[in-house]
């Protein structure tokens, strides 16, 4: 779970809302004290609860706590928190004793203050208290809810490559937005704390007298971030591609936004057959032997829905090519009946999906038979995958035999 940051324009007021993803109409809300929605209200009085709604009953409040352990938002539903940096430990502590510096501040401030202190080779937050202990021994841990601990290390602005291109099983990662203001350098900049990720198709506009604090954006290629200074998609607004350190620069007071890919998720059905190479024909038998030269391309042949290229960020071909592999393995175990080749997708080598070869072959047609080579072909969409898997059959018009043989890739291609 992550938190966002809502500003109340009327009143100047800041709401910090925790946010999770929501698998059903009635949402949920865990506290480190074991609060739930439903438990919340029961134990809050007067200014201890915060309202979702503007009314405190037992479906729209929980209990008032720290800036990382508070309600639910009902205006943000479906986020995902990436923990992407610096092997960050939730629920550990460094036990007492070898202090070099403790102080309220924010769990970024406090892995940033480690970080500029040579003495300090770890550092443990908080949440409940906000409170910070750098530390100049951390080979003693504990264990408890609410504590965060980390190294001496700032992960900071993530390149676009380094962001998921699926943002789950069936829809592509829009964008990556920070709501942290920009800290000049990309090192000590976009607080994982303060991470939102955006699906393709997600759209939303902020409640009345209120918006959006955008810090930092990062936007996937093939994918466009839009952003209103009015509610709704109203009023004037920025297409936004790439990544954008300082939002502020470019585009002040985020009222609705928009986040939508021109992309489209992997959802090709995987099939194999036999392709014919050639035919060799020594069936007049005017030859002992017919010598049969050909050539046999392997490799991967990825049509323009596969195929991206963009200069700045190679993840998204990667995965692409990635997850094609994954669904002709998954259709082999299933025994899925457009595999008719018996080729096993599950063993073959990561060449079939990144690049082509080409091999020379020569074999012979005996006199009086005719030999066919054929060439184990898949295909998924319009991409093809010609594998190394080769069948021959000599046919003499009354009898045939077949035999498979694998082509040895190609080292100097």
């Amino acid at each position: 779970m992550f938190k966002i940051l809502i500003i109340n324009l009327s009143l100047c007021f800041a709401f910090i809302h925790r946010v999770k993803n929501v698998h059903s109409s009635k949402e949920t809300c865990t506290l480190p004290n074991g609060h739930t929605f439903e438990t919340a209200c029961t134990n809050c009085n007067g200014s201890s609860c915060i309202s979702l709604d503007g009314n405190v009953t037992n479906s729209s409040c929980c209990l008032r706590s720290s800036d990382e352990n508070v309600k639910i938002s009902p205006f943000f539903k479906g986020f995902r928190k990436f923990d992407g940096g610096c092997n960050t430990q939730y629920n550990v502590y460094i036990t007492q004793g070898n202090d070099v510096w403790k102080g309220s501040v924010d769990r970024h401030t406090c892995a940033q203050y480690c970080y500029f202190l040579d003495t300090c080779v770890g550092w443990s937050w908080k949440a409940a208290t906000s409170y910070c202990w750098l530390k100049s021994d951390a080979s003693k841990q504990g264990y408890e809810e609410g504590w965060y601990t980390g190294g001496r290390c700032l992960k900071g602005c993530p390149e676009l490559k380094d962001i998921p291109v699926m943002y789950d099983s069936s829809r592509l990662t829009c964008g990556w937005m920070y709501q942290q203001p920009y800290q000049g350098q990309k090192f000590i900049s976009c607080s994982d704390a303060t991470l939102y990720t955006y699906p393709d198709g997600y759209a939303l506009s902020a409640p009345a007298g209120q918006y959006f604090p955008f810090g930092s954006v990062f936007v996937k290629p093939g994918c466009n971030l839009y952003v209103f200074d009015d509610y709704s998609g109203t009023g004037n607004s920025k297409q936004v591609q790439g990544s954008i350190l300082d939002v502020n620069n470019v585009f002040n007071g985020v009222k609705s936004f928009a986040c939508r890919c021109d992309r489209e998720p992997i959802t090709c059905v995987p099939q194999d057959d036999w392709q014919t190479v050639l035919v060799c024909d020594n069936s007049d038998g005017k030859r002992f032997k017919a010598d049969c030269t050909y050539t046999v391309t392997t490799g991967a042949t990825y049509s323009e829905e596969h195929s991206f290229n963009y200069i700045n960020d190679t993840s998204i071909d990667i995965k692409y090519h990635e997850t094609i592999n994954e669904l002709f393995v998954k259709k082999e175990f299933e025994g899925f009946e457009s595999l008719k080749t018996g080729f096993k997708w599950s063993s073959a080598s990561t060449s079939m999906f990144t690049k082509t070869s080409t091999t020379t072959i020569t074999d012979e047609a005996p006199k009086g038979y005719i030999l066919t080579v054929q060439q184990a072909v898949g295909k998924c969409g319009g991409s093809e995958f010609r594998t190394n898997m080769i069948k021959l059959t000599q046919d003499n018009g009354t009898r045939k035999k077949s035999n498979v043989i694998y082509v040895k890739e190609n080292k100097n291609e």
